[in-house]
């Protein structure tokens, strides 16, 4: 399992590899996990409210530059003890960055650019991801002990072959999500290639992964034996 020390200190890794990306804009590091906060999220009958109400409880733990966010939790006494979220903003116009710039130096900056984005048109299409570690709820071939849920309000999920830290699942996205900072640059570093080489499916299979199991698609873990391709031009870090 991974402890509470490691997965920490994961933490970082993946918020640091964010801004040496340029996505990152804001790291919030007392994200809300209280029970009012809790029930208030599933109650939200549409994406934008419940994309509005992680912002303004403050319940997410990584701010991204174009307004999407992160959340991680790491819960031992829940079934579900390992829940990782991306939500994509649901507003099409311009990046923080951007914004501020144009504004100019305020205090008010974020707050600003908040009003702006609630007067922006939505986009037309959005996906949600979260990746959960829920070994307590596992029955074979209904519900991986690791998945990934995709979409809102969705009952998609999807069999995973590992139990993920923190920056694997940041990879995770950036790959899927931010597939051109991915291709130039992400995909060349070489803590990127060591994070992706050290995924494994060691805490699933076989335990996770019976009979059943095998009838569906999953997305399986990189095993340690195998050789990892080192990027090209792996001299070169992003500054």
């Amino acid at each position: 399992m991974i402890g509470e020390g490691q997965f920490r200190a994961n933490l970082s890794e993946g918020f640091k590899l964010l801004q040496n990306l340029s996505l990152a804009a804001y790291r919030n590091y007392w994200p809300a996990v209280d029970s009012a906060t809790t029930d208030l999220l599933r109650s939200s009958t549409t994406y934008i409210e419940v994309y509005s109400r992680y912002i303004n409880r403050q319940a997410y733990d990584f701010l991204l530059d174009d307004g999407s966010f992160f959340f991680f939790r790491r819960n031992l006494g829940d079934p579900t003890i390992l829940s990782y979220g991306f939500f994509e903003s649901p507003y099409h116009g311009v990046s923080y960055t951007q914004f501020a710039s144009d504004i100019g130096d305020r205090d008010d900056a974020w707050q600003a650019y908040e009003e702006y984005c609630a007067q922006l048109p939505t986009q037309s299409h959005v996906l949600p991801v979260r990746y959960d570690w829920s070994p307590a709820l596992y029955r074979e071939g209904a519900h991986p002990a690791a998945h990934l849920h995709m979409g809102y309000e969705s009952d998609m999920r999807l069999a995973v072959d590992a139990m993920l830290l923190p920056l694997q699942f940041v990879l995770f996205v950036i790959r899927h999500f931010y597939v051109t900072t991915w291709e130039t640059t992400a995909s060349r570093l070489n803590e990127v290639a060591r994070a992706a080489g050290s995924i494994s499916d060691s805490a699933v299979v076989p335990q996770y992964r019976q009979e059943r199991d095998h009838l569906e698609l999953r997305l399986v873990a990189v095993h340690h034996s195998r050789t990892v391709v080192q990027p090209r031009h792996s001299q070169n870090r992003h500054r």
